[in-house]
Parts: C-alpha cells; sequence; structure tokens
C-alpha cells in the first residue's frame, strides 16, 4: 500500500510537472521577443529595405505620389537579452524545485505581464523618386497604446529627390527660393486636351519650388490652362478655374505631371 501510494504521488508530480512545463514561467521567459531596434527606418531608405526588416505592412495606402504604409513591430528591451533570460530561468528552475512548482502560480503571471514587449506602430510616406523606387520621406514611430512617437524626418528627402533641383535647404537657398508660383510665373511643359473624352494631361515645371507648388498646382489646373490659352476648345473655363478631377499624377525631375478629366455645366 505505502509502495502504491509513492508511485502514484510520483505519478502525480510528474503530470503535473509535464503541464506546468508545456506552459511554466521559464517557457514563457524564452519566447519572449527580443531587444530589436530597428535600423532600415531612416529617411531616403528604399521601401524594400525597410519592409525586408519590419514586414509586410499590415496597412497600405496610395494617394497620388504618395505611399503610406503602417508596420508594426515588438521590442523585447534589454530586459529580455539572453543573460536576463538565462537568469530568469534558472531562477524560476530553483523555485520549482523547493516548492514543488507552487512557485509558478506566481512566476508564470509575473513573467507574462511584467516582462512582455512593447508593441510599435510605424507610419512610414514614400515617395517615388527617379530611380523607380519608394523612398521614405517621412517616418513614424509610436509605441501602440500611447500619444508618444518619434518623427525621424517631415521635410522633403532632398537628398534623393530632384524636386528642389538639387538646392541644399539652407536659410540662404530658402531665401532665394520662391514661396510659390503665380500663374505669371509657371512654365507649362506640355499640355494635351481631348475634347470628346474631356481628358487631359498638364505638366508644369516645379523645380524651383519643391513639393509646396503641388497642391497649389492641383488647386488651380483650370486657372493655368486658362491663363495659358490652353483650354479654349474645352467650353466654359472662367478665371475662377473650371470643374477638374485628377486621375493621376507623377514627378520627374522637377516636372509635375496631371492627368485630370473636366467636366462642366
Amino acid at each position: 500500500t505505502i509502495l502504491l501510494s509513492c508511485r502514484v504521488y510520483v505519478a502525480l508530480i510528474l503530470v503535473l510537472g509535464s503541464v506546468l512545463l508545456s506552459s511554466c514561467a521559464q517557457c514563457t521567459a524564452m519566447k519572449q521577443p527580443k531587444p530589436f531596434k530597428p535600423t532600415a527606418t531612416v529617411v531616403g531608405a528604399k521601401r524594400a529595405d525597410i519592409a525586408g526588416e519590419l514586414g509586410n505592412p499590415v496597412n497600405s495606402e496610395q494617394q497620388n505620389i504618395l505611399l503610406l504604409e503602417t508596420y508594426k513591430y515588438v521590442d523585447g528591451g534589454g530586459k529580455n537579452n539572453g543573460a536576463s533570460k538565462t537568469g530568469r530561468v534558472i531562477l524560476y528552475t530553483a523555485g520549482d524545485l523547493f516548492t514543488i512548482f507552487l512557485d509558478q502560480i506566481l512566476t508564470w503571471p509575473a513573467e507574462i505581464y511584467g516582462f512582455a514587449g512593447t508593441t510599435h506602430i510605424v507610419t512610414v510616406e514614400y515617395i517615388k523618386q527617379d530611380d523607380g523606387f519608394w523612398h521614405a520621406k517621412e517616418i513614424k514611430d509610436t509605441v501602440q497604446g500611447t500619444s508618444n512617437h518619434t518623427v525621424t524626418n517631415s521635410e522633403p528627402v532632398a537628398s534623393v529627390s530632384h524636386l528642389t533641383n538639387a538646392v541644399e535647404s539652407t536659410p540662404e537657398s530658402q531665401a532665394l527660393r520662391p514661396t510659390q508660383p503665380t500663374l505669371a510665373t509657371i512654365k507649362v511643359i506640355n499640355y494635351q486636351y481631348d475634347n470628346v473624352t474631356r481628358k487631359g494631361t498638364l505638366s508644369v515645371d516645379v523645380s524651383d519650388y519643391g513639393l509646396e507648388a503641388r497642391n497649389w498646382v492641383l488647386q488651380n489646373i483650370g486657372k493655368i490652362c486658362s491663363s495659358k490659352n490652353l483650354l479654349l476648345e474645352a467650353g466654359k473655363e472662367t478665371d475662377t478655374g473650371g470643374k477638374y478631377r485628377v486621375l493621376n499624377e507623377s514627378m520627374k525631375n522637377g516636372i509635375l505631371t496631371i492627368e485630370f478629366t473636366a467636366g462642366y455645366d
């Protein structure tokens, strides 16, 4: 009877041990995410390099010449480096031997909630450059569940773009650059319009203004075409502009090309 009781006791310990070992504090500690600090998330980096490090984006949305993508990664922090994990595993195992696994009631939840990694949300705004690749224009790294974020850069990527005509962004150059184009100064490079389909293409030189000119051009398609006597065949064009809808746009060597459709009453 005594021998049978000992065997049952040993069996119970083994069963309980196997159950705890399958989801114990030691296993949880070893599965915690490692410290991770992305190195590819710098302004000017190619989209392929960023995705290669952070994985596929959880969301992707193209907005005309810009591409907005969201990534997610988990940083285990210094608390989950190799030495820290090993030390906790040794401590948990010693506790198991002295308490017959009863310490797991405390150590397992403590490991789950006290040493979990930090989830980061990275939002990257890309712009397509002359090499045909998407390059990071602005990067925001935010800790999930908080409003704290790090903006890597929110300025145009002058080092990989010809939008500023290779002029460095210095106070002196900014003083020499016009603040925005006007109907008198805007230079039309190419214009095509089909009166039947009411679709057209307008190319303007914005190299002297950079990205600041994009919104101005989009808002003044009608005025530009009217001032250059380009839409005389298109119908009721007025000095306030017409009704336009942008179909596509692209930028190359400082030339902004807009494909649009014109609608008139």
